[in-house]
C-alpha cells in the first residue's frame, strides 16, 4: 500500500485533567457538570483519545458515566499513554514504572478501547526511550511536527532539522507517526474565537499534499477559549457537524488499513534518530525540579505520589504567570483570556510533596483544590493494585 485514494485523517484530542490553562473549578464544571460528557456524545466522527491512567481514574471516580460513554461510542478509541502528565526528558527514572502502571489501569477501565499506538505528555518523546516503549507493548508512537528535530540514523549527529513533510519516520524500534503543526492547530483556535470556519479547516485538510494526516491538540480547547467563563461546546458541536458532512475519510490508528500503511510507510522510510525540542516554559523553575528531584529519593512512597509531583504543567503555570494570552472575539468586545491556573497548582504540589516527606499536610481552604484532591485521592484507592 503506498497511499490512500482518498483524504484520510486520523483527529487525536489529548485529554490532561492538570492543565495549566484549565482552572480547576472549570474542570470540575467539566467532569461534574456534564460538559465532558456533552462532548463526547458529539463526537459524530471517529477520534482517539490520548489519555493517562491518572486521568482515566479520576474520571471514573467522579463521573463513571464519562468512562461508560467512552466504552460505548465506536467513534471513540484510546491510545496508549503514561500514568500522570510527566515528561520523560526530565524523570526518565520514572518512565517504565509509569508506563506500567498506566497500562494496568487504562486496561481495567477501558478495556480493548485501548490500541497499540500511543502518545506521550506533550509529546515528549526522544530515540534513547522507544526501547522502553516497545517493551510496554506500543507498536507506533506519535511525534509532533513543529516539536521535534530528527537526523539520520548513524548520521552527523550535531545536525538535526526540524520536521517538516515526513508522514511516517523508521526508529530503531518503533514506526514514529508524525502529527500535523501550527497551521492547523491555529485555524482550529481561530475557529473558537470567530476568525476562522470549521468549512477552512475541512478545506485546509482538502488542500496538504499528503493523503494522510494526524492532527493532534488539546481536548479541552472549548474550555481554554471560554468567553466570560462559558465553555464553547456550542462551536464544538458545529465542528463535528462540518467534520461528519465532509468529503473526508475519518479513522482509527487500528483500522487494518491504517495499521497495514504505516506498516509498509515505515519500511520505506529511512531510519532516524528523534528528539524534542526544548520548551521554555519546562525549564522554567529550577527551585521547583530541585524539589522533585529530592522527593523522589523517597523510594519508600507510592510512586503515583512521585508521578504527581512532576506533572509538567505546574512548571508551565510557573512560566506562563500571570496571563499565558490575550485574544479578541470576532464581532464581540468580549476577549478571551487564558491565565495560567499556578496559585492552586502549587498548593497540589505543596500537599503531596508534604505527603511524600511525610510532613504535616497544609490546610486547603480553596473548595475546586479540595475537589481536586479529595477525589484524586479516591481514584488512587480505586485502582487495581
Amino acid at each position: 500500500m503506498k497511499n490512500f485514494d482518498k483524504k484520510t485523517v486520523i483527529i487525536t484530542l489529548h485529554i490532561n485533567k492538570d492543565h495549566s490553562e484549565v482552572s480547576w473549578p472549570t474542570y470540575r464544571k467539566m467532569v461534574e457538570g456534564g460538559e465532558f460528557l456533552e462532548m463526547l456524545r458529539n463526537v459524530t466522527v471517529p477520534i482517539e483519545l490520548s489519555m493517562q491512567g491518572e486521568d482515566v481514574s479520576f474520571l471514573a471516580t467522579v463521573n463513571p458515566d464519562i468512562i461508560d460513554e467512552i466504552r460505548s461510542n465506536s467513534n471513540i478509541a484510546v491510545l496508549q499513554g503514561s500514568y500522570s502528565h510527566a515528561l520523560p526528558s526530565f524523570f526518565p527514572g520514572m518512565l517504565q514504572d509509569q508506563l506500567a502502571l498506566s497500562k494496568k489501569v487504562l486496561t481495567h477501565y477501558l478495556g480493548e478501547k485501548v490500541g497499540y499506538v500511543g502518545c506521550l505528555p506533550e509529546v515528549d518523546v526522544s530515540t534513547p526511550i522507544i526501547k522502553f516503549l516497545k517493551k510496554a507493548g506500543w507498536r507506533d508512537v506519535l511525534v509532533l511536527k513543529d516539536l521535534h528535530y530528527t537526523y539520520n540514523y548513524r548520521g552527523n549527529t550535531d545536525v538535526r532539522v526540524p520536521l517538516v513533510d515526513e508522514t511516517i519516520l523508521r526508529s530503531e524500534e518503533m514506526p514514529l507517526i508524525v502529527a500535523t503543526g501550527e497551521q492547523l492547530r491555529d485555524i482550529y483556535n481561530k475557529f473558537y474565537r470567530g476568525f476562522a470556519t470549521a468549512e477552512e479547516f475541512v478545506q485546509a485538510l482538502l488542500n496538504k499534499r499528503e493523503n494522510f494526516i494526524v492532527f493532534l491538540i488539546d481536548f479541552e480547547v472549548p474550555q481554554i477559549n471560554a468567553i466570560d467563563g462559558k465553555s464553547r461546546i456550542d462551536l464544538w458541536k458545529k465542528f463535528f457537524k462540518v467534520l461528519k458532512d465532509s468529503p473526508i475519510n475519518f479513522c482509527h490508528f487500528e483500522d487494518p488499513e491504517i495499521r497495514q500503511f504505516v506498516q509498509d510507510m515505515a519500511l520505506e522510510s529511512p531510519e532516524t534518530q528523534i528528539y524534542p525540542r526544548p520548551m521554555p516554559k519546562w525549564h522554567h523553575s529550577s527551585e521547583l525540579y530541585k524539589k522533585i528531584v529530592k522527593a523522589v529519593q523517597h523510594h519508600s512512597v507510592d510512586p503515583r505520589l512521585l508521578f504527581r509531583l512532576a506533572v509538567s504543567d505546574n512548571f508551565s503555570s510557573i512560566y506562563y504567570w500571570p496571563v499565558c494570552g490575550e485574544f479578541p472575539v470576532k464581532d464581540s468586545e468580549a476577549r478571551i483570556v487564558i491565565k495560567p491556573d499556578r496559585d492552586r497548582r502549587i498548593q497540589a504540589f505543596n500537599y503531596f510533596l508534604a505527603k511524600v516527606k511525610g510532613d504535616a499536610l497544609p490546610s486547603i481552604c480553596d473548595e475546586a483544590l479540595q475537589w481536586y484532591i479529595e477525589n484524586l485521592e479516591k481514584a488512587y484507592q480505586k485502582e487495581p493494585s
